[in-house]
Parts: structure tokens; C-alpha cells; sequence
């Protein structure tokens, strides 16, 4: 599901012939994100049609995720009227993220004779507009950066999660998990993303 709900999706509003498709956090963020060169469509990156997208986020060159870029993003949601609280990143871009100049210091004091600690992590970045939460998130594509501010996203669910019991084939037990869902954006432009990040 999470992995659904971070895709680089539109939404489908279905029909007779195609089941309905919710949309990813990948394509609805369009307002304050920014891409490399080769991405981005007329202007908008991706676009979005009467506040719903019609065109997933086109992928670019891909370039090295720098605190630059972050601050901007940030600057970005702030000044459209969002106050961002997480940033979410794949694996290597944590790393990266934690690797940023002017990481503070930590201290520990250890009364007990036993080994120190090595703090090789991030876990708060504190911009000129608010401390965000640093979050590793392994089900969203590698190369997005999501700058997001939390009050304005939400999952809808349409039908709860429920196992359905299906008919048995010799002494296997099937079971089908069966749920209907859907990403709730309440304004899209209260987040960013980093677009068309390398990553390992």
C-alpha cells in the first residue's frame, strides 16, 4: 500500500473495462518541487488539471541531492502557505541528507567503562522555517526527496483491510487480503519534492 501511495501514478477514475487507480504522492506534487533537465512538462512538473493530475512526474537527469536544492524546496512549500514538517527520502538520499555540512554536534556522557558511540546520523533538519523530521522510507522511489507537511495528506479508506477465505487446493489454506483505498491530497501545494535524484 505504501508503495502504491508514494508512486510516480495518476488517478483513473475507472470504469466497466479497468478497475479505479488511486494517485501517487509523486504525481500530485507539482507546486514547489523542482526537477533537473529532460524533466517536467509545460511548465509543471507534473500537471495537474482542475487540482487532480493528468500527467505523472516526467523523470530528468539525475543529480546529486545537495542541501541546496532542499532549501529551496522548503522555501518553496513556505511561501505557498505550507508549513513542512518531514522530509522523506529512500536509503543512499538519507545518507546523503545526514552527510550535510553543519551537522551538530553530539555528546554523550559515559559513566560506565564501555564503548562510545559514533552518531553518523541526521534525524532533525532545522531550516530558516521550521525543524523538519528526517524519515527513511523504503517503498518510495529512490529518486524523489518529499518535502511534505503533514495536515494536508491523509489515506482514505473506502472498504476496511479484510481477509477473504478462498477454496482450498489439497491441503493448501488461501486467503485473499482485500481492501480499497485511496491518497487523500487536501492541498497539494502545502508540499514539495526534490525531483530526479542519484541514488544506489
Amino acid at each position: 500500500m505504501e508503495a502504491i501511495l508514494c508512486a510516480n501514478t495518476i488517478p483513473t477514475a475507472g470504469g466497466a473495462a479497468a478497475a479505479r487507480k488511486t494517485g501517487g504522492l509523486s504525481a500530485w506534487l507539482a507546486t514547489n518541487s523542482v526537477s533537473n533537465t529532460g524533466g517536467g512538462v509545460a511548465g509543471a512538473n507534473p500537471v495537474l488539471t482542475a487540482g487532480i493530475p493528468t500527467t505523472a512526474q516526467t523523470e530528468g537527469t539525475k543529480r546529486a541531492f545537495t542541501e541546496t536544492l532542499l532549501k529551496e524546496v522548503i522555501e518553496n512549500v513556505w511561501t505557498s502557505g505550507g508549513q513542512p514538517t518531514m522530509v522523506m527520502v529512500g536509503a543512499s538520499n538519507k545518507q546523503t541528507l545526514s552527510s550535510f555540512t553543519g551537522i551538530a554536534a553530539n555528546r554523550f556522557q559515559i559513566t560506565k567503562p564501555e564503548q562510545g558511540t559514533i552518531i553518523g546520523a541526521a534525524d532533525i533538519y532545522v531550516s530558516d522555517f521550521g525543524e523538519l523530521s528526517i524519515v527513511p522510507n523504503r517503498f518510495q522511489p529512490k529518486r524523489d526527496a518529499y518535502v511534505l507537511d503533514t495536515e494536508y495528506l491523509g489515506v482514505g479508506m473506502l472498504r476496511p483491510m479484510q481477509t477473504v477465505d478462498l477454496a482450498k487446493t489439497g491441503d493448501a489454506e488461501k486467503r485473499m487480503i482485500l481492501a480499497e483505498y485511496g491518497l487523500i491530497v487536501k492541498n497539494e501545494a502545502a508540499s514539495g519534492a526534490v525531483y530526479d535524484l542519484t541514488h544506489t
